[in-house]
């Protein structure tokens, strides 16, 4: 009886064809780019600032990919219930050279004298598809009272690290608050003051070695 030798070839030639649309998908994929995106954020998305000040500097962060530019549009705009002309209206780009993660945006303002605080926003924008803004937009509000309207602060540094500031007792309530120098963020020292002897006294330990201090009234 004569054998048939041709199975094993006519299986293979079978299971070729079977699955010749699978070898020919993998064939087609390609090597696809998975680059990180730029993420572009405000340090603070509230500022304050006093009313006798000529400008207001914000700070921006850049994190996710570093190796190339990233250009961010900013421009002022009015809030729906703010005084006209509290801001002189501007814009303009911010360029994030490579390797860099952090830009100061300074915008001028208008010295106010009335008693009614002002405000006005800041947005970013961007037409580069690899940047994303995590927050787009910050809030900046004038306030009514001129930084030498206060008590002047004495700061004297104590042995143990701490220092303590005092201000003279006036009729105006004032809070004592702190921020890293030139951050243009400003928070409440935790610590209450003392009245001793006509002023008020805190003692506290500083979160940063560059913080400064200011008194707003309550």
């Amino acid at each position: 009886m004569k054998s048939n030798r041709t199975f094993p070839c006519d299986l293979c030639l079978g299971f070729l064809l079977a699955f010749w649309p699978c070898l020919k998908t993998q064939a087609q994929i390609s090597i696809q780019s998975y680059d990180t995106p730029s993420y572009i954020d405000f340090e603070s998305t509230e500022i304050s600032v006093s009313s006798d000040a000529t400008n207001v500097v914000l700070h921006l962060f850049r994190t996710g990919e570093f190796r190339d530019s990233s250009k961010i549009d900013f421009e002022t705009l009015a809030l729906e219930d703010s005084e006209p002309g509290a801001f002189a209206a501007t814009g303009g780009t911010l360029v994030f050279q490579p390797g860099e993660g952090y830009k100061t945006l300074l915008v001028p303002i208008r010295s106010r004298s009335d008693s009614q605080p002002a405000s006005f926003r800041i947005r970013l924008s961007s037409s580069t598809t690899n940047n994303i803004i995590v927050r787009d937009t910050a809030v900046v509000t004038i306030e009514n009272i001129a930084a030498n309207s206060a008590p002047a602060l004495q700061i004297s540094p104590s042995g143990d690290g701490s220092i303590q500031v005092s201000w003279s007792s006036t009729p105006t309530h004032y809070i004592l608050e702190s921020s890293p120098m030139c951050a243009q963020f400003w928070a409440p020292v935790a610590e209450t003051p003392a009245l001793i002897d006509g002023k008020n006294r805190v003692t506290c330990v500083p979160n940063d070695a560059s913080a400064i201090f200011r008194l707003r009234a309550d």
